[in-house]
């Protein structure tokens, strides 16, 4: 049995492999690949993983090493800016905000329509009667 006499491996490689992929982008990456007794492994991970554990584990002499490292995703920080309360009062707020200015533009738009209709109506009949009255003087 080859792995008499070691400590159990920390990864299923015998080097730190150079592409990262899915597969094993949580794998330790470790200094050397020894695991006699009384070994010292430097661990870390990829980019973007974070250790969590010891950097460094020692072979003991009972073969086992003395911390137990893995690599973990990133923890995504919550950000704990706005309570459910703020963020539902800044949805209607916006949603008012919407219905207001949609409301205003079709007001806007209906009392154009109404002061061209009153413009033509008003001045039309005008120009008739000054033009009528203009030839009968």
């Amino acid at each position: 049995m080859a792995d008499a006499g070691k400590c159990p491996k920390l990864n299923n490689f015998t080097q730190n492999p150079i592409i990262v992929t899915l597969s094993n982008q949580y794998e330790l990456r470790l200094d050397n690949y020894e695991r006699t007794r009384q070994t010292k492994v430097g661990v870390s991970c990829v980019d973007g993983i974070y250790l969590h554990g010891p950097s460094q584990v020692t072979c003991q002499n009972n073969l086992q090493w003395d911390g137990t490292p893995s690599c973990r995703a990133t923890p995504i920080p919550v950000d704990p800016g706005l309570t459910q309360e703020q963020l539902i009062i800044i949805g209607v707020s916006v949603g008012v905000g919407v219905i207001l200015l949609v409301l205003m533009i079709v007001l806007i738009v209906c009392f154009k329509r109404k002061e061209k209709q009153t413009t033509r109506y008003f001045f039309s009949p005008v120009i008739i009667d000054i033009v009528e009255i203009y030839h009968i003087i």
